[in-house]
């Protein structure tokens, strides 16, 4: 990290630290603040902590405010949609801290508005809502969710999901288990299935970040395709 980087890529946020970060903030371009806003943020939600990730919300919050705003300026209208797509990750990633805050209700409704910006079909963040959604038991938001994975991988599936194996797994995981829970017992078979045809794809050395070895598939995501499937065999 350089040393012109290092004050919106460090993990500390102490009185100091934050005087000097929007000190040096104040002073960027506002194509360049929102960028440093979401970069601070990240790295204070990362390094975890109530503190930290109150200080995450704040920030991301901030940067979505700032792009919206910028979105609508005749002078930044060369950056209109980078804005506009600004802001609507923001809302996305201000849904996952308030994830990691147990907020479920708080998270939920910045994914909602992420996907209203988004025209009513979520881009890759709606695994991270599904997972809240089953992690709250959320039964009666099932069906919704699973009408949203469909729509969102219909429309996005070849394009963007077929390298990030892991998420590509996650959609088939998640259709399982609701579609289960929701006694669609067919649907929860085939949802399994392909969830597992993911697992068991070769490695072709595409790079640990966008590869899904068995490893990275949990012992409770693989114990819940095993007991979809073997409730659809009527085991």
């Amino acid at each position: 990290m350089s040393k012109r980087e290092e004050w919106f890529r460090n993990d500390r946020w102490d009185e100091a630290e934050r005087a000097e970060f929007f000190r040096r903030l104040n002073r960027c371009k506002v194509f360049y603040r929102v960028q440093n806003l979401g970069q601070k943020a990240l790295v204070l939600q990362k390094s975890g902590g109530p503190a930290k990730l109150d200080a995450a919300l704040e920030l991301y919050l901030r940067s979505g405010r700032e792009a919206d705003e910028a979105a609508g300026k005749p002078e930044e209208m060369a950056h209109a949609d980078f804005y506009r797509q600004w802001a609507l990750n923001a809302q996305a990633s201000a849904g996952d801290v308030r994830a990691a805050q147990a907020r479920v209700e708080e998270a939920i409704a910045h994914y909602r508005e992420a996907c209203r910006r988004e025209g009513g079909v979520p881009g890759p963040y709606i695994v991270r809502w599904a997972e809240v959604l089953h992690r709250a038991r959320r039964v009666a938001d099932y069906p919704e969710m699973l009408d949203l994975l469909h729509s969102a991988f219909a429309r996005d599936g070849e394009r963007v999901y077929a390298i990030y194996r892991r998420t590509t797994f996650l959609f088939g995981y998640y259709q399982a288990v609701f579609s289960s829970a929701l006694g669609r017992t067919e649907a929860a078979r085939a949802y399994a299935r392909a969830a597992r045809a993911v697992m068991d794809m070769p490695d072709h050395g595409i790079g640990q970040s966008l590869s899904l070895g068995t490893a990275e598939v949990t012992a409770e995501e693989a114990s819940n395709l095993t007991r979809v499937l073997g409730e659809a065999d009527g085991q």
